[in-house]
């Protein structure tokens, strides 16, 4: 709340007002923007944040994340960097969780009265790759995010046979494995890859199940041969793969689609 002095000439006199006037963000004021920028580093514990609070105001926020300069520490070459994008979106004291991998131009939108943004690295400790420090930017603003195809994403690191790798794991033939859905991140959508070197693989060669995993119930299940993001029931809780080759190696990739 601020406060003018208002005045003018008439032909006789001069004269003032006093006005009050509400300067708070509200649904009329389109000019509404936050944003902050600052540096990560791989498996550091730098912290790049937004937050906003809009006085009962619910409305439309999108949060956009952006990357900046890449720069190995000590020299060398740029190393292995995982930035995750944490929102929470608040409506009457109640808040949403979501997670987001950011890459160039990642994009996410809720409907929130408070919002707070925390950008941080989430590299696997155990890499080895040069430690990496890069520019985060994060903007929020009012509105929705342009319709595309492409949801918000999350990859999470998976652990198979002692390697772990971000988003993806080989599974060797006639091997089964599973890996959990993570909760209350707002996943809605998951998109499964397969690829195998020098072969074409086929609807018949892998199969991946949602699953309900106590007690084990199969809900839905797929042979992603054509490539997609797929809605997650709601009941589901694992991702069950299953190679059903004899002989044949196969690389999936698993990237969560996130509500927003």
């Amino acid at each position: 709340m601020i406060h003018r002095l208002l005045c003018w000439l008439s032909l006789l006199t001069a004269a003032c007002t006093y006005e009050i006037v509400d300067e708070q963000d509200n649904g009329e004021d389109m000019s509404f923007a936050k944003s902050a920028t600052g540096t990560l580093v791989s498996r550091g514990t730098n912290v790049v944040q937004v937050q906003d609070d809009f006085d009962g105001s619910a409305q439309n926020y999108t949060v956009q994340f952006w990357l900046g300069q890449r720069v190995a520490i000590g020299g060398g070459a740029v190393g292995v960097f995982t930035p995750v994008g944490e929102i929470l979106w608040s409506v009457g004291g109640n808040a949403q969780r979501r997670l987001v991998s950011i890459f160039d131009g990642t994009a996410i939108t809720g409907v929130a009265e408070h919002f707070t943004v925390r950008a941080t690295d989430r590299t696997d400790p155990a890499d080895t790759s040069n430690q990496t420090q890069y520019d985060i930017t994060i903007t929020a603003a009012r509105g929705v995010r342009g319709s595309t195809a492409l949801p918000p994403t999350y990859q999470t690191y998976i652990t198979n046979a002692g390697i772990t790798r971000l988003g993806s794991f080989n599974l060797g033939p006639g091997v089964t494995f599973d890996v959990p859905i993570p909760q209350d991140v707002g996943i809605n959508s998951v998109m499964v890859t397969a690829a195998s070197v020098g072969v074409v693989l086929t609807d018949v060669d892998f199969v991946f199940t949602q699953m309900y995993a106590v007690p084990a119930l199969a809900l839905k299940r797929y042979n992603p041969t054509i490539y997609g993001f797929v809605p997650i029931s709601s009941q589901a809780d694992v991702l069950r793969f299953v190679n059903l080759t004899a002989a044949t190696t196969i690389e999936f990739s698993v990237a969560w689609g996130i509500d927003g």
